[in-house]
């Protein structure tokens, strides 16, 4: 027995997006529908690539590498500009 799952989405142009409604919009839209699969796939390298990208801009405002600290101190120093900065998740993948 095979059951096939979708997920529906619909992408708005920013000046057609209407938080109060449950669709979204109502005109210049697109309405796609794939596997879940696939759609979650896409969400988790997504959230993934998000991520990456806000712990490198967050490394970038530490000033770990202009302390030039021994490597110990300076992976000390990034885990602490995480979690100091509300971004603990940061701390498994530091200088990514």
């Amino acid at each position: 027995l095979e059951t096939n799952r979708y997920v529906r989405f619909r992408l708005c142009q920013s000046s057609h997006c209407v938080a109060d409604r449950a669709v979204g919009c109502s005109s210049s839209y697109g309405d796609y529908v794939v596997d879940m699969d696939t759609f979650v796939a896409a969400y988790i390298d997504n959230q993934q690539d998000i991520l990456e990208k806000n712990c490198q801009a967050l490394a970038e405002t530490c000033g770990c590498e202009e302390r030039r600290l021994e490597e110990g101190d300076q992976d000390d120093c990034y885990t602490n500009c995480y979690y100091n900065a509300g971004m603990s998740q940061c701390i498994d993948g530091q200088n990514d």
